[in-house]
C-alpha cells in the first residue's frame, strides 16, 4: 500500500481495460479552494481541527428521523432553497452532532478510525459529564483526568495564548465555487431521498434472555437479520461482521464471514 497526497484521480477497471480520471472533489479542493488564499486558510483550519461540532437548529423527537439526521442529515426545501441539516455536515472530520432539543450523535468516516475507538471516545465524554456534575456538588468527586500543575505543562503550551471566543470562518464564494456547491447540494439531496429510515427499539427481551436459551446474543441477532432478509428477498447475501484486532501490532479490524451452508438450509426450511 502507498499513498500520494498530491493524487486527485481514481482508476476504474472494466472488461479487462483500465481507465482513469480526476475526481470532482479533488478538482474543487485544489483549483477552486486551494488556489484561493482565503479559502486555503479556512480549509487548513478545518482540516487541522480535532473534530467538528455540528449544532443543528432543529428539534427532533421521532427516532427514525433522528437516526436519519445523524447518518446523513435531513433534506428540507423551503421555496426551492435547501434549509435541511444535510448542509450542516463536514464528512472529512469526526462530527459530534447536537440537535436543538439536546439529542446527540456522532458521524465519522471509517478510513481513519474504527467504531470501537469512537465508542471509547463517547464513553469518556459521557463519564466525564457525570463526574463533572458530581464534582459541582462535591469537590472530592473523582475525575478522569490527572490534575496538572504549571510544571507539568510544556513551555510551548504556556507561551500559546488560547482564544476561546468563537470566530467566524469566511469563505470567498467565487461564482465557480458557488456553482459547484449548488450541484453538490442537489446531488446530496437526491441521494438522501433515495433512502428510507426506520428505527426499531426492541424491548421484549435482550442478551440475558438469549443467554438463558444457551445462544450467543451476537449469533442470535445475526441469524435474525439474515432470516428476515431471506424472507423478504428470497436469497442470502454475503455478510460479514468486524472482529477487533487492536491488541496486535498495527491491528484494526478483520472480517468474520457469518453466512454458512447450514444457515441457508435453516432459512429455506424455517
Amino acid at each position: 500500500m502507498q499513498s500520494d497526497p498530491l493524487s486527485n484521480h481514481i482508476v476504474v477497471m472494466s472488461k479487462s481495460q483500465f481507465y482513469w480520471f480526476d475526481t470532482c472533489l479533488g478538482n474543487v479542493r485544489n483549483n477552486l479552494i486551494g488556489n484561493n488564499t482565503i479559502n486555503r486558510e479556512v480549509l487548513s483550519i478545518i482540516d487541522s481541527a480535532l473534530f467538528i461540532l455540528c449544532f443543528d437548529d432543529i428539534a427532533i423527537d421521532d427516532l427514525s428521523e433522528l437516526s436519519k439526521n445523524m447518518l446523513c442529515g435531513l433534506s428540507i426545501l423551503d421555496n426551492g432553497i435547501q434549509v435541511g441539516t444535510c448542509t450542516n455536515r463536514w464528512y472529512d472530520k469526526l462530527q459530534i452532532i447536537v440537535t436543538k432539543n439536546a439529542k446527540a450523535g456522532i458521524n465519522f468516516e471509517h478510513t481513519g478510525v474504527d467504531g470501537h475507538t469512537v465508542l471509547r471516545f463517547v464513553s469518556d465524554i459521557y463519564t466525564d459529564s457525570i463526574l463533572s456534575f458530581a464534582n459541582s456538588i462535591n469537590n472530592n468527586a473523582p475525575s478522569l483526568w490527572k490534575s496538572t500543575t504549571k510544571n507539568d505543562v510544556p513551555d510551548y503550551e504556556l507561551e500559546e495564548e488560547l482564544i476561546t471566543i468563537p470566530r467566524k470562518l469566511e469563505w470567498d464564494l467565487t461564482p465557480d465555487l458557488s456553482l459547484v456547491l449548488r450541484f453538490g447540494e442537489t446531488r446530496l439531496s437526491d441521494l438522501i431521498n433515495q433512502n428510507e429510515f426506520r428505527h426499531l427499539e426492541f424491548k421484549n427481551y435482550g442478551s440475558s434472555q438469549i443467554k438463558k436459551m444457551k445462544f450467543s446474543p451476537d449469533a442470535f441477532v445475526q441469524m435474525a437479520f439474515q432470516a428476515t432478509y431471506y424472507a423478504l428477498y428470497g436469497k442470502v447475501e454475503c455478510t460479514y461482521e468486524p472482529a477487533m484486532t487492536k491488541q496486535y501490532y498495527h491491528g484494526r479490524t478483520e472480517a468474520i464471514r457469518t453466512v454458512s451452508k447450514n444457515q441457508i438450509y435453516l432459512f429455506e426450511n424455517f
